[in-house]
């Protein structure tokens, strides 16, 4: 299941990224692909993103995507309310194409205030569900910028584990109680204010899945 940018490319025999996301269902998902804002939203609770910080939408594309989503510099994208976990939560998966110009210091993926969150820090990329800190995903091989990625990060209730291009890189065990989540989903910055912990590269097709653990 899980993608690589080289599966991306469309040609008769293959199916899209995007396609192939659909395909899986998932709870959340934002193309990214946007020609204008605010950006679509698909999936049963997606909310449309808006963007604080000079506009890049419709930027160059990512694996055989056409177009991404611009991040580099003081940008944020913002949704509304959203609910990704609930009392009987145990389980999640994410997915997205990524390619990072630099990556110093940390960078915020994505996050929902408080809850759930995904960064970006040096050569590794870090997770946080619920009240449980922080766990760091580290590759032994590094990931590199200047490159089109494709990114998902499982978990199970016990373990996080890291795919790269659909290869497995990281296992980290993490246990955590999450709860019921619900607030703005911030892609980009980290607190909600352009300028802080800042992506910089191009982003396209975030999913989010609630209770669901994505297979190879």
């Amino acid at each position: 299941l899980f993608r690589s940018p080289a599966q991306t490319v469309t040609t008769a025999a293959a199916v899209s990224y995007h396609d192939a996301v659909l395909a899986s269902s998932p709870t959340l998902f934002w193309p990214l692909d946007d020609t204008a804002l605010p950006a679509r939203q698909l999936g049963s609770q997606s909310s449309a993103l808006t963007l604080t910080g000079d506009g890049a939408p419709g930027a160059a594309g990512l694996g055989g995507y056409t177009r991404s989503m611009n991040m580099a510099g003081a940008k944020q994208l913002t949704s509304g309310s959203i609910s990704v976990f609930d009392a009987t939560t145990t389980s999640f998966s994410m997915e997205y194409l990524v390619r990072w110009n630099t990556r110093s210091g940390f960078g915020t993926m994505w996050r929902i205030h408080g809850n759930l969150e995904h960064l970006s820090s040096g050569g590794s990329v870090t997770m946080k569900i619920g009240p449980t800190s922080y766990a760091d995903l580290v590759p032994g091989d590094g990931l590199p910028v200047n490159a089109d990625l494709h990114i998902a990060v499982t978990w199970d209730g016990a373990n996080l584990r890291l795919y790269v291009n659909g290869v497995l890189k990281a296992t980290e065990a993490y246990v955590s109680t999450p709860g019921a989540m619900t607030g703005p989903l911030y892609l980009g910055s980290f607190n909600g204010a352009a300028g802080s912990g800042t992506l910089d590269g191009r982003i396209a097709g975030l999913a989010l899945y609630k209770s669901r653990v994505l297979t190879s």
